[in-house]
């Protein structure tokens, strides 16, 4: 056989980068370009087995910072609003795999949840989104969260939310909460609508 041209790429697991170029000693460094993953080419003799090219990985670093934020008011027997507001602060470039859960608190019954990029369902009281799409550095992208207020009024509710991502570096800012008075109003109530048809007159 002739001599063989060739160079090595590895696609990487979510949430990983590829370790600097030629740091430290043959045994410990990565080989890869960590801009794209390749080494550069290289050529074997015939037969030759060359296992000393190896690329190194690492957990990236993230930031994801939520914010919840309730719009209007809480009243018996309506459907009450929630924003809960998502934003890369870096440093990568662009942010996948991201977990929006909402526990509701008893008093709050779920509705619906939507958002850009989001998927979302519940099951019980939980409440949980995730991200099918990524989300470039400095954006923010929003989850508007729609409930179903059946506390009484003059209770207290408080309601929580928290988002994850693979090494998040920046606990702190990865839950959010609101609480609120419930203001009394209208016993939820449920109406249905039948078509009737129209009257004739005999002959």
């Amino acid at each position: 056989l002739a001599p063989q041209l060739g160079n090595s790429a590895r696609s990487l697991p979510a949430g990983y980068s590829v370790s600097p170029r030629n740091v430290g000693g043959n045994a410990t460094d990565s080989d890869a370009d960590p801009s794209n993953g390749r080494t550069t080419t290289t050529t074997l003799d015939p037969n030759e087995d060359d296992r000393t090219w190896d690329m190194g990985i690492y957990v990236t670093p993230i930031d994801a910072k939520i914010v919840k934020t309730l719009d209007g008011t809480l009243k018996t027997g309506t459907v009450a609003t929630y924003f809960l507001d998502v934003t890369n602060n870096g440093p990568i470039d662009t942010v996948f795999g991201l977990t929006v859960t909402d526990d509701l608190p008893a008093g709050l019954q779920y509705v619906s949840a939507t958002g850009d990029g989001w998927s979302c369902s519940a099951s019980g009281q939980k409440v949980t989104c995730t991200r099918t799409t990524s989300l470039a550095k400095g954006a923010t992208t929003r989850i508007a969260l729609q409930v179903m207020v059946v506390a009484s009024g003059g209770a207290s509710i408080t309601n929580l939310a928290s988002v994850t991502t693979v090494s998040d570096t920046e606990p702190a800012n990865n839950e959010s909460s609101t609480a609120a008075f419930i203001v009394e109003g209208t016993t939820a109530t449920s109406t249905t609508t039948t078509s009737t048809p129209p009257t004739t007159n005999a002959p």
